[in-house]
């Protein structure tokens, strides 16, 4: 989420708004530069509504020349979060977040890894609760976008034999074949067996790759 660089009074707090609230890498605390993308972190339980957002959002990351954003500083706010959760009797079992690069430098202070030639590790011990752990997962709509980006360009996904048995798969390869054969079959149907199913869903331009929004339905 991209935000309008600009400054404006608070006449609440009586001060300019619009400067990164977080510290960034060579850029001076006294001349902090613009805001151009936000920093929100949310609490939220499982089945439950949103909890208001303990620490709030911080305005971050300048797109001036050599600035940039600061995955310590984000690692920093998150434990911040979880120390002030616990203290008022939340327990934080997993943070979740998307994959972009920012999120990723936070991840690396917490050593968390993934990658395609590294072992992934997700999980840190719990700073307040000994004994507990807490993990680190990529939220499920881009999950679901980077997916399904591998299998509208005609890859398979090969399972692990353990995860077919484990649960009664009948293959291990993962493909949109049998989608593309239900569109085939349903597309002169009065009443479909998939209605929302669009035959463009699996020819996707590049800007519909790049929608979120589709994956979270």
């Amino acid at each position: 989420m991209a935000l309008v660089e600009k400054f404006e009074y608070d006449p609440s707090t009586s001060c300019i708004r619009g400067y990164v609230t977080m510290s960034v890498p060579r850029a001076s605390p006294l001349q902090p530069p613009p805001a151009s993308q936000p920093s929100l972190r949310t609490v939220t339980g499982p089945g439950a509504p949103f909890f208001k957002p303990p620490s709030g959002t911080h305005p971050s990351t300048s797109s001036g020349p050599g600035n940039s954003f600061s995955g310590k500083e984000a690692a920093t706010q998150v434990k911040i979060l979880i120390e002030r959760c616990n203290s008022v009797g939340l327990q934080v079992v997993a943070v979740t977040s998307d994959m972009g690069s920012g999120n990723r430098a936070m991840w690396q202070h917490f050593d968390i890894y993934s990658g395609r030639y590294s072992r992934t590790t997700n999980k840190i011990p719990h700073p307040q609760q000994p004994g507990e752990q807490i993990v680190f997962l990529a939220d499920v709509p881009h999950l679901i976008k980077n997916l399904n980006g591998h299998l509208v360009r005609g890859q398979t996904i090969v399972l692990p034999a353990d995860v077919v048995t484990a649960n009664n798969l009948t293959c291990p390869t993962v493909s949109l074949d049998p989608i593309r054969q239900l569109v085939e079959f349903q597309k002169d149907l009065t009443f479909k067996l998939a209605p929302k199913l669009r035959p463009e869903l699996l020819d996707p331009n590049h800007f519909e790759k790049m929608k979120v929004s589709i994956y979270s339905k």
